[in-house]
């Protein structure tokens, strides 16, 4: 199952529209820095505002509390007091996450190179793609871009610390444009006739996952790793409800 369409258009806008039109309240630009606890409970939840004037620190009180969040940004939230309460809160730490993110190289010309995903199972960096268009119900030359974009290749990156086959690097060592040029060879080694598949004259464009920062220089990070399933996880991974009175707390997966 794949989405018909770029996920903004197709999923997460219409979804947030739908929660607005039901009174949700979407508060963008703040930052949750932690949980006030006391009694057993939780008291309120700790935010900092967008920077500026409005910008100062406050707490949230509310009937119930929900943490819908990647495990690496919960973990910090999390006093002493409330994973002794529960538990599977502390198990937390245990969880393990890992690189994975995402580059898109936008084709001049069509390439559905199979109906659904590829791995690249022998890729030093570990590749995937979808070839997005054929999936899409919109005309993606006529909607996106300049009009001579007729397809995305959309990839994702698994491995970013064994050398690739291009220049030697890892690809945290890589610049955006070396990153790029080293999935693509990555790519044609791996498919029949790849450099003929993918040949240079039909890139238009790529785009690699702003989470990617200092690419290229020991300062390299990435915002957005993603939870694995390492032997034995699923043991420590909590239940939607804590053992908190109205305290709830899901761990995202992440996105690439």
């Amino acid at each position: 199952m794949v989405l018909n369409g770029p996920s903004s258009d197709v999923w997460l806008t219409p979804w947030i529209d739908h929660l607005t039109a039901m009174g949700v309240q979407f508060k963008l630009g703040w930052t949750a820095t932690g949980f006030t606890y006391s009694g057993g409970r939780v008291t309120g939840a700790q935010v900092t505002g967008p920077t500026g004037p409005t910008g100062a620190a406050s707490t949230v009180t509310a009937d119930h509390y929900v943490a819908a969040m990647p495990v690496e940004r919960i973990r910090p939230l999390l006093s002493s007091a409330m994973k002794t309460a529960d538990p599977a809160l502390a198990r937390l730490d245990r969880l393990q996450t890992d690189w994975m993110n995402g580059v898109m190289i936008y084709l001049k010309q069509p390439r559905p190179i199979a109906e659904g995903h590829l791995i690249y199972a022998a890729t030093p960096w570990a590749l995937t793609s979808i070839s997005q268009a054929q999936f899409w119900t919109t005309n993606f030359a006529a909607t996106y871009g300049d009009g001579t974009a007729v397809d995305c290749l959309s990839l994702d990156l698994s491995d970013w610390n064994t050398p690739g086959i291009l220049f030697g690097k890892t690809a945290k060592q890589c610049t955006r444009p070396q990153i790029v040029q080293e999935v693509l060879a990555q790519v044609r080694s791996a498919l029949p006739n790849g450099a003929a598949l993918l040949p240079d004259s039909i890139v238009h464009s790529w785009f690699v996952d702003p989470a990617i920062t200092g690419e290229g220089t020991p300062a390299v990070a990435n915002d957005e790793p993603l939870l694995i399933n390492s032997t034995s996880s699923w043991s420590n991974r909590p239940n939607a409800t804590t053992a908190i009175p109205k305290a709830g707390i899901h761990i995202h997966l992440g996105m690439s």
